[in-house]
């Protein structure tokens, strides 16, 4: 792979997408939760509304259509349709293995086999879907005073996927915490 829109899109997909197959055209579904409608004093829904604007710059060129978006109090959802001969379909149908939704969904080898700035493209998408990031090191002396939470609810297999993929860029992983 060496496409990082398309690298940055998968990674959004894997994180918090579903995939709708029907006869004719695939819709691709897209959830960005507001975990917290205010954190640390800032409106979650007005960051991801100026975050929205700037996902659709990196994602509408190469998709071909524009994103639909459509905010429902504590998540904001994007959406996009393409027939199911389109080339895109086809290849996030290949990289998903033809599953349908993010709880089944695993980082293609692809990702792993990729070199790093794909990989990083890829946790970019995942991140802007499944992180949130909070004041929390300055409790253990640590010089810089925000980390990064990746949730993935359900799907124990990617929380794997995920620890690997950043150990194999050098970023630390703290914890990983089940249930």
């Amino acid at each position: 792979m060496s496409n990082p829109e398309f690298a940055y899109l998968l990674g959004m997909v894997t994180g918090k997408g579903t995939i709708i197959r029907g006869r004719t055209a695939t819709e691709i579904r897209i959830e960005i939760p507001h975990k917290n409608l205010i954190i640390e004093g800032m409106d979650a829904q007005t960051s991801v509304k100026a975050s929205i604007t700037d996902i659709k710059e990196i994602l509408e060129p190469l998709i071909g259509v524009r994103i639909s978006v459509t905010s429902l109090g504590n998540k904001t959802i994007l959406l996009f349709e393409k027939i199911n001969a389109d080339f895109l379909i086809r290849e996030i149908n290949r990289y998903m293995g033809n599953l349908i939704s993010c709880k089944e969904f695993r980082i293609p080898n692809e990702i792993f086999m990729a070199p790093s700035d794909i990989k990083k493209e890829f946790l970019r998408g995942l991140a802007d879907v499944t992180a949130h990031i909070r004041r929390s090191n300055v409790a253990y002396g640590i010089p810089y005073n925000h980390r990064v939470y990746i949730e993935i609810p359900v799907n124990w297999f990617l929380a794997v996927d995920v620890a690997n993929l950043l150990m194999d860029l050098d970023i630390p992983v703290h914890t990983i915490d089940w249930g």
